[in-house]
């Protein structure tokens, strides 16, 4: 090798390793809000690059840094096609992070709440159909539990929320983990098959509609919402309503409700009796 070529080098080897060292300090330290827009792994790691931050290295960044680099590599071991139990593995890793992140929760701040994003993509992103029953089991602690209501519902305008939180703080963290949450009501029990299609229905769109509850009573097919800003949800389960031939929902605003949780709406449908559906039938 010439002589010419080996002082290039020496001068430009080193200099690469200083800028790789650069590049991935500041990986380490970048804002974490800047992953709100997407799972997008590419966009992630240049954003992170582009967005440098003088504060400490965060325990959690580095684990939100590792695991994406664990989903690049894993991507890239075989051509691209991640192996079943690579997924697994991943899939793993993202839960314990988002366990460890929600139980040590102790109060809601944005740190907290945006430490849940990047996990939470990640289980959406490569384990979609289990995502909801693992946010259920990991936060039914702090949500009140369904307890089977014997009376009969005379003013649904002051009906209790069938779900409400143990503790105020969580709602901005369970709206992260849990963004869409329907509860869906009926009073004819021997019409249930037809609202379950309704339920499944909600739970092809992403919402989380875990079960229908029977509550005795004659009451107005109506849609209750608890905060303002959840108002998109309501229009989006009136659509979703619509596609399911349900129509003439009235929309009830409840904010007296202070301890339910953000992103949560209620479905009360009386299908004791026909009304205006293209089937001509309310829950057959």
């Amino acid at each position: 090798m010439k002589q010419g070529t080996k002082d290039f080098l020496s001068v430009v080897v080193p200099s690469l390793q200083l800028l790789l060292l650069g590049i991935l300090t500041a990986l380490f330290t970048a804002n974490i809000d800047k992953f709100k827009a997407g799972i997008d792994e590419s966009e992630m790691i240049n954003r992170l690059v582009m967005d440098l931050s003088k504060d400490s290295t965060k325990t959690s960044l580095k684990a939100d840094f590792v695991l994406l680099s664990l989903e690049r590599y894993l991507n890239r071991s075989h051509n691209g096609v991640m192996k079943e139990y690579d997924r697994d593995m991943l899939v793993g890793f993202a839960k314990s992070i988002i366990i460890n992140r929600y139980k040590n929760s102790n109060k809601q701040s944005i740190q907290n709440i945006d430490e849940l994003r990047i996990p939470r993509e990640i289980l959406l992103k490569y384990n979609s159909a289990n995502v909801n029953s693992f946010f259920l089991d990991l936060t039914k602690s702090d949500i009140t539990p369904y307890a089977l209501d014997t009376a009969e519902v005379k003013n649904i305008n002051i009906a209790n929320p069938v779900r409400q939180l143990v503790k105020e703080n969580k709602s901005e963290i369970l709206k992260v983990l849990i963004p869409r949450s329907v509860y869906i009501q009926y009073n004819d029990i021997n019409k249930m098959l037809g609202i379950d299609s309704l339920r499944i229905a909600f739970q092809e769109q992403k919402w989380n509609a875990s079960s229908l509850e029977f509550r005795k009573g004659t009451y107005s097919n109506s849609i209750r919402y608890f905060h303002s800003e959840d108002i998109n949800l309501v229009d989006e389960a009136s659509k979703i309503l619509e596609s399911c031939h349900y129509r003439k929902f009235k929309i009830i605003l409840l904010t007296e409700y202070k301890n339910v949780p953000k992103g949560q709406i209620e479905i009360w449908i009386n299908n004791k009796y026909t009304y205006d559906r293209t089937h001509k039938t309310s829950g057959k």
